[in-house]
């Protein structure tokens, strides 16, 4: 991961930044707008040109690519203010024009047009933006009058659903602040990225002409009007008896359901409020004699008014209420009732149930009929209020009626709207210590011996067997022949690579302790270079301190990587560029593209390898505790070289010189194909040639390069090299206003649930043949279910055979910190998720599969854009077997069974070629033809079960089942259940994973020493989310970590006669835990991973 935030788009689905505006809660506004960058804002929707080339490469208009002339523009008369500029876009540039004009504070008209004068490759230009999925289930959008939405429920084959193309169209989205309605030139789609794991869909309206190639021009015209819902807030001012303060519990008077202060709604603010899209009126207490609500008798309320009567004077379609229950029934059962008196005298009486209609103010959650609408915290509880929704007549209502039926009964506040709509759900959320969630300490320094040392997995010192090499597809040293050999570790970033000795030391200690034998030295080159921020003035200490840093790694086996290259700053001007600090993009392509830049690169290089390590006697080029190299972080060829002026002008020069020197017919239709095609072999024997010259410095183990990417593209350039390398994550966050600072929005949405999203893509990328490593990945804070990241990636990692990890990043030395995204070294939970990849892939738990499914790739990949990306049944296929890419001419997997294509193909060495465009169609062809037994795949639950049978996947239930020998885990929402060999367990409460793994490397059924440890959710105290999905951090909280409160019926079918321990985070013993028979000579007991207010994550069972 470079410095800066990452922009690549490689998929058709767009980064959550399209969804910015879709997700910051506001007050409603109904006007429409344009901002400096482009950006239509519109009610509580935000609309930006987004450009995709063949690709899918995706370039948003207010990522410094659209270049304007200025904000002024010329006022055409009639239409407005016309702007013109330039739109860089990967692939090449058009002419920009847009003409804006506002006839109305709610209305906004838009016409934009592109033009090139050569083919620009575009696969799609289309004003885009996201949506909530919950919020266009509960209002039908309209398409010329027609329904136009995505299914309740995802549908495969209805990811992508297309309108019909018309001139003049119009388009209403019922959102929660009113009806945007869009009328213009344009087709629409709507893309359900469900599909990806997030809970929203994306709305594209498409420019015209309809496109999938090189284009010249392209237009769409569109008029956007906001029209508000129509609600009028009732005065209930009258009825009220209590307010929302309470002093004193139980006096009679007060507020609330007079609990006291410790569980009161004194938090509430009065005036006009919008609560999921509806206006309520809260009365202010100080101006109502001190009520500001109905509390209405329940039977812990006897004194209490069984009814309140209220004149009123309103008419619509819905009556909506502001309340929520204390103490209440039995759900389904009455709870209310609410009498509807109109102006004709007729009455309406309707009957309000628990659980369906309204529900208990305590931890409130979605209901039929009741929508959490407020939320808030007080000392007891998480506490909300439900808005309730009666159908009316629409005839004047003259009075209403409230009556309590046996249970207290709070309403705050009653509105009618004129037109039918639905209220959203309920945000912003702020985490705090009370009944679901609890203080967990972060206590790192791990005891050693105890159980939470898992240091015993590594084989220290390291480089005691020699270099590291490549052996087909795996690693292995060299004078261990014939043994492959795994890498299970992390990035070691900015200052932690220049730590004092002694901090040094503990840092080491804890990541060996953590079960990792590998760290990645990341981000440390401009601080070697210059100490930017560790403040290190003097070079040779900052040597010194890195120095240390390779042999306290050595002396406890843990090996070591680097890229040579992650952001060093470079003044131009030594290179020929004299009005420029070249930026990390431009460097990384100018050591392929300029023979000068490629010079500073080997001398740099150079002043790391070659100085002896006063702490080894070694050079790093002799130290065989280096296990491989890689020679650039994330060059991103070739469209990085459309994200620079400067890169496209040197790259320009030198594709004509090239096209000369080969008398290339170039023509405007073949020229940006020509070009791609000579930066690919430019960037492949540049790379080659790269790593000739490091290798001449006298380096000994493996090299790689180009180490992002995950399409057919890089595999061809990916391979000539030794190994294959790739980065991934699940969640990354995107910086909402300024980068690295909150809001920042993430996925809140499991990945198990995705079909191991973000690792699934990393599947058809593998290189078949070499050893293929991931040496940067995480599943980011704050998403809820983050620790299954370890599970999944040692569990998949293991079934696929890769030869390496390292998981981004361990860069804070500080004892305690907070949350902040990518680190987790403070992290109790992922430390303690780390062990189950330890156990799973580094000490090699989970069998590989034997069968291979690869796609073969041309050297030369064909026009059809359909080989520019992976065809998705890969992504499933990795849940399976094993699959990957070769390239033509590469030999063919043992175990190939059949192979992938994006078209239909003659059989490839006798064997099947499947295509497709439904993943499900090609699984299920593939199992009617027995090339994996239909038993592995249940397409309607979404389990894939290995072919090693030691790994389960349910994505419709967002869980995770390992069964190994000498380990068993799950992870999954409360009530999933487990049944594994030796365990069973059942989650309870919340989300959770479980891991149990013999620690004496015996079979679990044998083990006289057992780790298990149980993990659910981390936040930061204070946290502050905007919504109620906890996806937008507002605020990351204090250094108090905050764990979910869960539990786990845990029976083994061993244990009988050992004893079970609570232990710390860090393996101390905090008490005996109680056990039960379990049946077959095991043993039962309930893992609460509270006790009293002492957190409880891990457990020792041991014969002592």
């Amino acid at each position: 991961m470079g410095p800066l935030l990452k922009m690549n788009f490689r998929y058709p689905v767009l980064a959550v930044v399209l969804a910015i505006g879709n997700l910051l809660p506001a007050a409603p506004q109904m006007a429409v707008t344009r901002d400096a960058d482009g950006v239509i804002h519109a009610g509580d929707s935000d609309f930006r040109i987004v450009h995709w080339n063949k690709s899918w490469s995706g370039t948003l208009q207010n990522n410094r690519s659209v270049i304007l002339s200025g904000e002024g523009g010329d006022n055409i008369s009639g239409k407005g203010i016309r702007r013109t500029g330039t739109f860089n876009v990967a692939g090449g540039a058009f002419r920009y024009a847009e003409t804006v004009q506002s006839p109305a504070p709610n209305r906004l008209d838009v016409e934009y047009e592109l033009d090139s004068d050569t083919p620009v490759p575009t696969a799609m230009v289309a004003l885009c933006a996201t949506f909530p999925a919950d919020t266009l289930l509960k209002r039908m959008p309209k398409y010329n009058g027609k329904p136009f939405a995505i299914p309740e429920a995802f549908d495969e084959k209805r990811f992508q659903i297309w309108t019909e193309t018309r001139k003049l169209n119009t388009l209403e989205l019922p959102l929660p602040s009113g009806i945007l309605v869009i009328r213009g030139r344009f087709s629409a789609m709507w893309q359900d990225n469900r599909k990806y794991g997030e809970n929203n869909a994306q709305l594209r309206l498409c420019f015209l002409p309809e496109m999938n190639g090189g284009i010249r021009h392209a237009e769409a015209a569109f008029s956007f009007e906001m029209c508000p819902y129509e609600v009028i807030p009732l005065d209930l001012s009258s009825a009220m008896n209590m307010g929302f303060k309470d002093e004193c519990a139980d006096d009679q008077k007060g507020g609330w359901t007079d609990q006291g202060p410790d569980n009161d709604l004194a938090m509430m603010k009065p005036g006009a409020q919008s609560m999921g899209g509806i206006t309520f009126r809260i009365v202010d207490p100080e101006k109502n004699q001190g009520r500001s609500c109905i509390a209405l008798r329940g039977r812990q309320r006897e004194y209490f008014p069984a009814e309140a009567r209220v004149k009123v004077n309103g008419q619509g379609r819905t009556l909506f209420l502001l309340n929520g229950l204390a103490w209440p029934p039995a759900r389904n059962q009455v709870c209310g009732e609410i009498e509807i008196v109109y102006d004709d005298n007729s009455c309406q009486r309707v009957e309000l149930h628990n659980g369906i209609d309204t529900g208990n103010f305590w931890f409130p959650s979605p209901l039929k009929n009741g929508v959490v609408v407020w939320e808030n915290m007080n000392a007891t509880s998480n506490i909300g209020l439900y808005a309730t929704g009666i159908p009316l007549k629409n005839q004047p209502v003259k009075e209403l009626c409230f009556r309590s039926r046996g249970t207290v009964w709070m309403i705050v506040a009653a509105s009618i709207a004129k037109t039918e709509m639905k209220p959203e759900l309920a945000g912003p959320i702020e985490i705090r210590a009370n009944a679901v969630w609890g203080a967990i300490e972060q206590d790192n320094d791990v005891i050693p011996g105890s159980i939470a040392d898992f240091s015993n997995l590594l084989d220290a010192p390291a480089g005691k067997y020699g270099f590291c090499r490549v052996n087909g597809d795996h690693f292995e040293f060299t004078d261990r022949p014939g043994i492959p050999v795994r890498f299970w570790g992390t990035n070691l970033t900015f200052l932690a690579n220049f730590l004092s000795h002694a901090e040094t030391d503990r840092m080491v200690d804890r990541i060996a302790a953590a079960g990792m034998n590998i760290v990645r030295l990341h981000h440390f080159d401009q601080e070697y270079a210059a100490g930017t921020y560790c403040k290190i003035a003097d070079f040779m200490e900052r040597r010194d301190r890195i120095d240390y840093l390779v042999a306290a790694c050595r002396k406890r086996g843990i090996y070591l990587t680097l890229d040579l290259y992650t952001y060093r700053f470079v003044n131009g001007k030594e290179f020929g560029y004299p009005d420029r600090r070249l930026t990390p993009l431009e460097y990384k392509a100018l050591v392929l593209f300029d023979s000068r830049v490629r010079e500073d690169f080997l001398a740099f290089t150079k002043s790391l390898v070659e100085p002896v390590n006063p702490y080894t006697n070694l050079a790093w080029k002799d130290d065989p505790a280096f296990a491989f190299i890689g020679l650039i972080n994330e060059t991103m060829l070739p469209d990085s070289v459309e994200r620079s002026p400067l890169l496209q002008k040197i790259v320009d020069r030198q594709f004509a010189a090239y096209a000369a020197e080969h008398k290339l017919d170039v023509t405007p239709d073949n020229r940006n194909t020509l070009r791609e095609r000579f930066v690919m072999e430019k960037t492949r024997t540049s790379v080659a040639e790269l790593a000739e010259e490091v290798r001449k410095l006298g380096i000994k183990i493996p090299l790689t390069d180009l180490n992002v990417g995950c399409d057919p593209r890089i595999g061809i350039m990916r391979n000539d090299l030794e190994f294959a390398d790739n980065h991934m994550y699940w969640g990354h966050p995107t910086y909402l206003r300024k980068l690295w600072q909150p809001p920042v929005a993430i996925t809140a949405a499991s990945a198990a649930g995705a079909f191991a999203g973000g690792l699934n893509v990393m599947f058809p990328a593998r290189m078949f043949g070499v050893p293929y490593t991931i040496t940067e990945w995480n599943f980011v804070d704050p998403n809820p279910y983050n620790v299954e990241g370890a599970f999944l990636t040692g569990a998949y990692g293991a079934l696929q055979n890769y030869a390496g990890f390292c998981r981004f990043e361990w860069g804070i030395v500080a004892d305690r910190s907070k949350m902040g995204g990518f680190g987790f070294c403070n992290d109790p939970l992922q430390l303690l998720a780390m062990r189950a990849g330890s156990c799973f892939f580094l000490r090699g738990d989970v069998r590989s599969a034997t069968t291979a499914i690869p796609m073969q790739v041309p050297k030369v990949l064909p026009e059809n854009p359909g080989w520019r990306r992976f065809p998705e049944v890969m992504q499933r296929l990795g849940l399976l077997v094993k699959t990957g890419m070769l390239v033509q001419g590469s030999p063919i997997p043992a175990g190939t069974r059949a192979f992938i294509a994006p078209e239909a193909m003659p059989d490839i060495d006798g064997k099947p070629v499947f295509s497709g465009h439904f993943a499900s169609d090609v699984l299920t062809a593939m199992a009617a033809g027995n090339i994996i037994p239909a038993r592995l795949i249940d397409l309607k639950k979404g389990r894939f079960t290995s072919e090693t049978g030691e790994i389960e996947l349910v994505s419709t239930q967002r869980s995770l089942k390992v069964a190994t020998g000498r380990s068993e885990a799950v992870l999954g929402d409360a009530g999933t259940e487990f049944h594994g060999k030796f365990a069973r367990v059942k989650i309870q409460e919340a989300f959770g994973a479980v891991l149990i793994a013999a620690r004496d490397n015996r079979p679990l059924t044998e083990s006289r020493r057992i780790f298990i440890c149980h993990l659910t959710d981390l936040k930061g105290d204070g946290m502050r989310f905007l919504d109620r999905g906890m996806s937008i951090v507002d605020d990351w909280g204090t250094d108090t970590m905050l764990m979910r409160r869960g539990s786990a019926e845990i029976t083994l079918k061993g244990g009988a006669g050992m004893k079970l321990y609570a232990c710390t985070t860090a393996g101390k013993r905090l008490f005996p835990v109680s056990t039960t028979p379990g049946g077959d000579g095991g043993i039962s007991f309930l893992a609460r991973n509270f006790v009293g207010d002492q957190a409880v994550c891990v457990y020792e069972l041991t014969a002592e």
